[in-house]
């Protein structure tokens, strides 16, 4: 009974915690957008080249994340979550025929965009001009491939064989529908400039948070924990705040790191 209370609280104070992030994040974008949209470009400044020719604007408002890199995070991190949230996270296998060849074709997409992207970049025999819609739609298309290969690994290290199943992470065509959903949503909103600028680029945020969070987290439980332990997503609470530490780590001294090399180098960041 007692561990049941301390289970709820725990829950009550997680809900209690997303619910004021989320309105302190609305808030900041109604009160001060410019601020806002400054401290995300200087916070994913380090996974990111933010070059304008390779990014989106909305009235004016630069994106803080170039096209490709905005979709790549926000296709990874969106569909990983609302997967989840389905009840994806019990299921441990890859997916298989059809489903796992589209996906694969996801990953060769965003892989052929960005080397044809580079050899025009370098004034090097290329199939086509490259664009900021496709670069946004290969990387959606690739997160999203990656995100449904991935999944089923890191389920099958995070939790106790007691409580997963040998399933597909997706095994039905329709079982994308909610993922897919979202983040088409995400991309209308960017190719028709119907959101603000500050809200696609928080959006943008919370999926590289999300994602480096769900790696590093990976990461602790091999090294900490040991894979199939947890049988409740409060058993991973320490390696989540592990990776969360990682995570500002990681992000703050790649921006600190292109700061310096930019400033004190004169080198492009390559990212």
């Amino acid at each position: 009974m007692v561990l049941g209370a301390i289970h709820a609280h725990s829950r009550r104070v997680y809900l209690a915690a997303s619910l004021l992030l989320g309105v302190g994040a609305g808030l900041a974008t109604v009160v001060a957008p410019a601020v806002v949209d400054r401290w995300l470009l200087i916070a994913l400044s380090g996974i990111s080249s933010q070059r304008a020719s390779h990014s989106y604007f909305i009235a004016g408002q630069q994106l803080a994340l170039e096209a490709r890199m905005f979709g790549i995070f926000v296709g990874f991190g969106s569909t990983l979550l609302v997967a989840w949230a389905g009840g994806g996270w019990r299921r441990t296998e890859l997916p298989r025929g059809p489903l796992l060849a589209s996906l694969v074709a996801g990953v060769i997409a965003l892989g052929l965009d960005g080397l044809n992207a580079t050899l025009f970049d370098r004034a090097l025999p290329h199939l086509y001009t490259p664009r900021n819609d496709l670069r946004l739609i290969s990387g959606l298309w690739g997160g999203f491939a990656l995100a449904a290969l991935s999944g089923p690994v890191i389920s099958s290290v995070f939790w106790s064989r007691s409580v997963t199943v040998r399933e597909p992470f997706f095994a039905r065509w329709r079982e994308l529908a909610a993922p897919l959903l979202v983040v088409s949503a995400i991309a209308y909103a960017v190719l028709s400039a119907n959101a603000a600028a500050a809200w696609l680029s928080i959006i943008a945020f919370f999926c590289v948070l999300a994602s480096f969070e769900i790696v590093n987290s990976y990461v602790c439980v091999l090294l900490w924990q040991g894979p199939l332990q947890a049988t409740r997503w409060d058993e991973l609470r320490w390696a989540a705040v592990g990776g969360l530490i990682l995570t500002i780590v990681e992000l703050g001294g790649m921006a600190v790191i292109r700061q310096w090399a930019e400033s004190t180098l004169g080198l492009t960041w390559g990212l």
